[in-house]
């Protein structure tokens, strides 16, 4: 073999040199505006629905506390929840009473604290005041009163509130059953307890 042949032989074996390609990174890609769209809608649908369960939480303890009433023969007593807030008296059940009357059935609504008795009955809904008394437990300190005498002479007059609404409850001619619906709205259990049992010494 001759050198021409061997210098031609080995430059035709070598290969040529792989040509580099430079990598570039991909952009990270932009989400469309259908998709930012869709994650929108699937929020506020997530927010919608946990509100409507809180509402529903809501309606369901209020079915039950409104369920809780005490019956007795002829008529339906709503008894009014015990809470420490104490209250003079509660016009939303004053509503709910008058809500109730109609034209073929006769309400009853009674509230009493210390100072004051309500009672209104409703009969072909039209509402009449039966009684409406206040009275004046805490006086102007007279008399020379320690101050220990003049706070028992005030928890005496509280003591006696029970006595006080049974007396004004059981006056001949201002209780006239039958009625339907009688509501109590009395926050002190004492005097709810001998309302309740005025109530239901009445003839229906």
């Amino acid at each position: 073999m001759s050198i021409f042949t061997k210098i031609r032989s080995f430059f035709a074996k070598k290969e040529p040199e792989a040509a580099i390609v430079p990598v570039t990174k991909k952009a990270n890609k932009q989400p469309s505006k259908e998709e930012i769209r869709a994650k929108q809608n699937r929020a506020n649908q997530l927010l919608k629905d946990q509100l409507a369960k809180e509402k529903t939480k809501k309606e369901n303890k209020a079915k039950k506390q409104a369920s809780k009433t005490s019956k007795i023969p002829g008529a339906k007593i709503t008894k009014e929840k015990t809470t420490t807030k104490k209250k003079m008296y509660s016009p939303s059940k004053e509503k709910q009473a008058a809500s109730l009357a109609t034209k073929n059935n006769t309400v009853l609504y009674i509230t009493a604290t210390t100072k004051r008795l309500k009672v209104i009955e409703w009969r072909k809904l039209k509402p009449k005041t039966l009684l409406n008394k206040e009275r004046e437990v805490r006086r102007t300190h007279k008399g020379g009163f320690s101050q220990e005498k003049f706070q028992s002479f005030v928890d005496s007059q509280k003591a006696k509130t029970a006595d006080w609404v049974e007396s004004n409850l059981t006056k001949h001619g201002v209780l006239r059953p039958p009625f339907d619906e009688i509501i109590i709205d009395i926050v002190d259990e004492k005097v709810k307890r001998r309302v309740e049992k005025v109530v239901e010494s009445l003839k229906f």
